[in-house]
């Protein structure tokens, strides 16, 4: 890429903050839709399959981020070395308020996602809660274990005969 009078060696300067600006924004629409496609995937709790494309997701999510942040970097360097013209000024701030507005949009929903995955914690805790109960009482009764085998002290007899 051809260095604009901006900063040196990044290719970066008023030229092209526009090009930066709109690859954020890519970037911002994609993270939405991964954050929807969370919700979709966190209704599918607590099937192992829905949880292998929840953490997907949340792996292709952290990418996005990051390339993000390299963006911002960049533009934030380039802004300080030289600021945008006028015209482009107005067009990146238009285009950061639509970031903006597309991350306060994918913050709500997150809150909702980690809301139901909390529940969906709560839920599966409390099921292995019952789980150890139902140990713990099947013990209780007599069952013991003995060489990896479950026996059994007591014995049913039949006086009737």
């Amino acid at each position: 890429m051809k260095d604009s009078p901006g900063v040196k060696g990044t290719g970066c300067g008023p030229a092209a903050w526009s090009p930066i600006a709109d690859e954020q924004l890519q970037l911002a629409r994609r993270i939405l839709e991964i954050v929807r496609e969370q919700r979709e995937a966190i209704a599918g709790l607590p099937e192992e399959e829905t949880l292998d494309r929840f953490m997907a997701l949340a792996g292709e999510r952290q990418e996005c981020m990051d390339r993000f942040d390299r963006l911002q970097a960049v533009r934030s360097a380039a802004t300080a070395v030289q600021p945008p013209g006028d015209g482009l000024d107005a067009e990146v701030r238009q285009v950061s308020a639509a970031i903006e507005a597309l991350f306060r949009e994918a913050a709500e929903i997150d809150a909702a996602n980690r809301q139901r995955l909390e529940e969906s914690r709560d839920l599966v805790r409390e099921e292995i809660r019952r789980a150890r109960q139902g140990r713990d009482a099947l013990r209780s009764y007599g069952r013991q274990e003995l060489g990896g085998r479950g026996l059994t002290d007591g014995a049913f007899v039949d006086r009737k005969e």
